[in-house]
């Protein structure tokens, strides 16, 4: 892919023409939730290329894209309506169609807690995530419903697991699918910013969950190897590295 149409309002974009932007001469500018973020604004964000945000960057403002692989993440953001108004990658997205209800699924986990999420009056689609056990939700053998309304503007990145060759592996943070997804668009060019967590600080998505020393130093060190892992497999792809610490 060498185009991609982003929503913009004209006086937005210097690049955009007709909405579409080219992908092999404009940069992907790829932006996680870490502080070293706020450096910067929308306006530049948008000014420098395709903007692809993760997960609760949507709080702030509106990426051209925006990308989350966790399924918990993945319903909010239908929840709070985003995917009616504005671009989505979700990891894996294979969403059931409404015509086919969950209970008639023979894999379904009928020993779990089932709840479900939205209405299914005017739903196109339909996904499921379950938790075994999870204190910090305080849940245990809970199936949760989410359905998808009609209109929805979400596509699928996919993991490693599922098929993509150069992917990353499924339990990868979303950072590292919006590299992905970029790359996969045909960006030539990638900036990153706000992927403070590879320098020891957590940014508000990863937050939620603890601190680093809660979390622990092998899980960050899966997260790097998993950036390394992709990149290699794009060696012409120019990357610059704009966290905390300055790398």
């Amino acid at each position: 892919m060498t185009h991609v149409s982003v929503i913009r309002h004209v006086e937005e974009h210097p690049l955009c023409t007709n909405w579409t932007m080219n992908t092999a001469t404009t940069p992907a500018i790829i932006i996680g939730n870490g502080p070293s973020r706020k450096k910067y604004t929308e306006e530049q964000f948008k000014e420098w290329g395709v903007t692809y945000g993760c997960n609760t960057l949507r709080h702030t403002f509106s990426p051209d894209f925006l990308v989350a692989s966790d399924p918990w993440h993945q319903q909010q953001i239908i929840e709070e309506g985003y995917t009616l108004k504005y671009n989505c990658i979700f990891r894996d997205w294979e969403p059931i169609p409404s015509g086919i209800h969950w209970s008639e699924l023979s894999m379904w986990p009928s020993t779990y807690n089932t709840v479900t999420h939205g209405s299914e009056k005017g739903s196109e689609s339909w996904f499921m995530w379950a938790n075994e056990s999870d204190d910090r939700l305080g849940e245990h053998m809970t199936a949760h419903v989410i359905y998808v309304p009609k209109g929805s503007r979400i596509e699928s990145v996919r993991s490693r697991e599922t098929g993509a060759v150069k992917g990353v592996r499924s339990t990868g943070p979303a950072g590292a699918f919006a590299m992905q997804a970029a790359l996969e668009k045909g960006h030539e060019k990638l900036v990153v910013i706000g992927f403070d967590a590879l320098t020891g600080e957590l940014g508000s998505s990863s937050r939620q969950w603890g601190r680093i020393d809660e979390i622990g130093h092998d899980f960050m060190d899966e997260w790097e190897r998993d950036y390394e892992s992709l990149l290699s497999f794009w060696p012409e792809v120019i990357v610059e590295w704009r966290n905390g610490n300055g790398a």
